[in-house]
């Protein structure tokens, strides 16, 4: 379970960068020093091999070891411990050598003689069994009249050199291992405080079901990654909650609505058992509980076309529409659907204005407006049509002399199942989804639908669209 924590892993990869900028840090820095240390001999014994190239006219020809050694620490000034000495011809046979190795003369370097030969210094690092740390040796050849005439090596024992690169090693490892343990422990606790955020929100997010969609996750700094995180919980919990609100007030409206004609129906049904009643007066029957049954089956295909809305699932099949031909088409249908009303229907348009949009739709939303002018507007009536347009839009207006709607009702009147009279919504048919559905279809233009209205004057719907110019 620790193991798959991010504060877990988040350990483990500081931990690792760390040890790798360590491990990259501490071999520079002991490639570096070793260098400059081995830089550091090499100058030493070659400036003792200058030193005594310069003086070899004080030394004479034959001496034995001892003298060599006193006089290279009397007229040089090196201490003659751990430095060697050994004085060859320009052949590479061996003279004389400092006491420190006798009785056996440094190994000699085939490529080193023939460097000197061509009057080249070169430096080595030799190993000798008898003497326990390496030697770094210089060989030095000595010019007289433009020819090598001696050939001088010197060297120096490496132990001082190993024992500080040693130290360094230990040192940088030791190093290592400390700053991983403090990296780790660092990075545990920077990864906790850094998580403990996360935590508040898991456990908030825990807390929150179905039954207190209202609770919010606390935000401490909306500005960092932690604080965005939690503020789209927070809006992602604020849209469940509409919609949970939302299913239930649709679940509620939808059994009121299904419930008045069902009653009515039922009782109906049970008036007409209880006595033998006329043929005619059963058709009565029959036919009241026909009209309940084709509103029920508008309403579901209603409420199956505004599920389908919410869904996604209706597509609007686009194509060029001719408004003006669109409005006279519906003008037929209102003057048709007037007549029985005594309501007057009249229309105005000016020039033909095109748009890209679902004619049928379009259709749905004009017809559904002037059907409910119709409706709620009394007898000797007026019902205007008219299409008018500006810089941006194409607005198609829907005027009625009816019985207007109150204006604290104006912005409720396109929610699903919203009437202002629902007694007298049921006397003229009225499912309370239609302006919903006019509002979704024009919304879907890219368009809006506005309304204005005075109790006892009337109201004028206006669907608006934007057009091709």
């Amino acid at each position: 379970m620790i193991k798959s924590s991010i504060r877990f892993k988040l350990t483990v990869w500081y931990a690792a960068v760390m040890v790798l900028v360590l491990i990259f840090f501490g071999s520079t820095l002991y490639l570096t020093m070793s260098r400059a240390l081995y830089a550091e001999v090499d100058s030493r014994i070659k400036g003792m091999a200058e030193v005594m190239a310069s003086s070899s006219h004080t030394f004479p020809s034959h001496f034995d070891l001892a003298q060599l050694d006193m006089m290279v620490a009397e007229n040089l000034g090196f201490k003659n411990q751990g430095k060697f000495i050994q004085i060859m011809d320009n052949t590479g046979t061996v003279g004389q050598t400092s006491v420190s190795l006798s009785p056996q003369p440094l190994p000699i370097s085939i490529t080193a003689i023939k460097r000197a030969a061509n009057k080249e210094i070169s430096f080595d690092t030799i190993k000798v069994e008898r003497i326990k740390y390496p030697i770094r040796m210089i060989t030095y050849p000595i010019i007289e009249n433009g020819e090598v005439a001696t050939i001088l090596q010197v060297g120096t024992s490496l132990e001082t050199l190993q024992n500080t690169l040693h130290v360094l090693f230990l040192t940088i490892i030791f190093g290592i291992l400390a700053s991983l343990a403090l990296a780790s422990l660092g990075g545990w606790f920077m990864a906790k405080k850094s998580l403990s955020p996360v935590n508040d929100i898991t456990t908030a997010a825990r807390a929150i079901t179905a039954k207190n969609l209202d609770q919010r996750i606390e935000v401490a700094n909306p500005n960092d990654e932690v604080g965005r995180l939690a503020e789209t919980f927070n809006e992602m919990i604020s849209r469940l909650n509409n919609s949970f609100r939302q299913i239930n007030q649709f679940s509620s409206d939808v059994s009121h609505e299904l419930r008045t004609p069902l009653t009515i129906m039922r009782g109906e049904m049970e008036v007409a058992m209880r006595t033998q009643r006329t043929p005619e007066e059963y058709k009565e029957v029959i036919a009241s509980g026909l009209e309940e049954v084709e509103r029920m089956s508008l309403m579901v295909e209603e409420l199956l076309l505004l599920s389908k809305t919410e869904h996604g699932e209706l597509k609007l099949n686009v194509s060029t529409v001719a408004l003006r031909k669109l409005l006279e088409a519906i003008y037929d249908n209102a003057t048709a659907l007037a007549r029985g009303k005594g309501v007057s229907i009249s229309i105005q348009s000016n020039d033909e204005v095109y748009i890209e949009g679902d004619e049928m739709r379009l259709r749905q939303v004009l017809l559904n407006l002037v059907d409910n002018a119709i409706k709620y507007s009394p007898s000797g009536g007026e019902v205007e049509l008219s299409l008018t347009r500006d810089k941006e839009y194409a607005h198609i207006s829907v005027k009625d002399t009816g019985i207007g709607i109150a204006k604290e009702d104006q912005e409720k009147i396109f929610g699903r199942f919203y009437r202002v009279d629902a007694s007298r919504s049921r006397e003229v048919g009225g499912t309370g989804l239609g302006l919903s559905i006019c509002k979704w279809i024009t919304e879907g233009h890219g368009g809006k639908i506005s309304v204005v209205s005075d109790i006892g004057k009337g109201t004028t719907f206006t669907v608006s669209l934007p057009f091709r110019h």
